[in-house]
């Protein structure tokens, strides 16, 4: 059983290689400018990047690395807007494995939602934060250093499929953004963090609000991420789609994301 599965993981990290040298291929005869993390005014990292080009070719399958992100409930801000730069700028609009990530993550809330409601205190320490982000555990910032060649920090930073992506779904993702993230005191739609800190709102107002849109994500990523499967091929929707975005901004805030969009 461990050689069978140790042989899919290889394969699945060549399949991997091969497809970013092919896109790496494609970029090369684009002669648009991309557009880069510095227009943005939001900077990444070559360690950061770097990081991130090895996480997207197998490791976010490691056990012990989703292990560490369900307690941590993803990245944290700034590392998940990077994450969510890099993985679009090598898989385009093909984010398979950020949709299982997520989808794991949103069971999860969604399964504490139905067992906690009643009881508010259980259900606000199931979703905070029972470890770092693996990231900034690592020692990872925006002033990491890397060894990695000029193309691959290059290609990491390109915003232009993030941008695509962020504009053919603005319509779905928009609506679920967190109103306190935008400077707002109240809201109904709100991030996991805002959502903790407002103990008030948890007791009182918006626990029925929250587990509705928790729901809805989770449905919306499942359908996502089956679409990758052979049997539902073509059958996922720009909705779905937008569920990666909307789910990052409501794990991690945010604050970074919208900056890049």
């Amino acid at each position: 059983m461990k050689t069978e599965l140790s042989g899919l993981i290889m394969t699945n990290r060549k399949r991997s290689k091969r497809e970013a040298a092919e896109l790496s291929k494609q970029a090369s005869k684009n002669p648009e400018v991309p557009a880069s993390d510095v227009d943005s005014g939001f900077t990444m990292s070559d360690g950061e990047v770097h990081y991130l080009w090895y996480f997207i070719q197998g490791s976010i399958m490691d056990p012990f690395t989703r292990h560490w992100l369900r307690r941590a409930w993803g990245f944290c801000e700034r590392h998940a807007a990077v994450y969510l730069v890099v993985d679009c700028a090598y898989h385009q609009i093909y984010l398979h494995g950020a949709a299982i990530l997520y989808e794991d993550l949103f069971l999860h809330a969604q399964l504490y939602f139905k067992r906690y409601s009643m009881v508010p205190v259980a259900l606000h320490m199931r979703l905070s934060n029972r470890r770092k982000c693996p990231m900034c555990e690592l020692g990872y910032d925006e002033k990491s250093r890397s060894f990695a060649t000029e193309e691959t920090l290059k290609r990491g930073r390109d915003l232009t499929n993030l941008r695509e992506l962020s504009s053919r779904t603005s319509v779905h993702w928009k609506q679920q953004v967190c109103e306190m993230c935008l400077g707002k005191n109240e809201g109904q739609h709100l991030c996991r963090q805002h959502f903790l800190h407002e103990s008030s709102y948890i007791q009182i107002k918006g626990l029925e609000l929250q587990r509705q849109h928790v729901t809805y994500l989770a449905d919306q990523l499942i359908r996502y991420s089956r679409s990758f499967q052979w049997e539902y091929r073509d059958t996922g929707t720009l909705e779905n789609e937008a569920s990666i975005i909307s789910a990052i901004g409501w794990c991690s805030g945010w604050g970074h994301l919208l900056k890049i969009l």
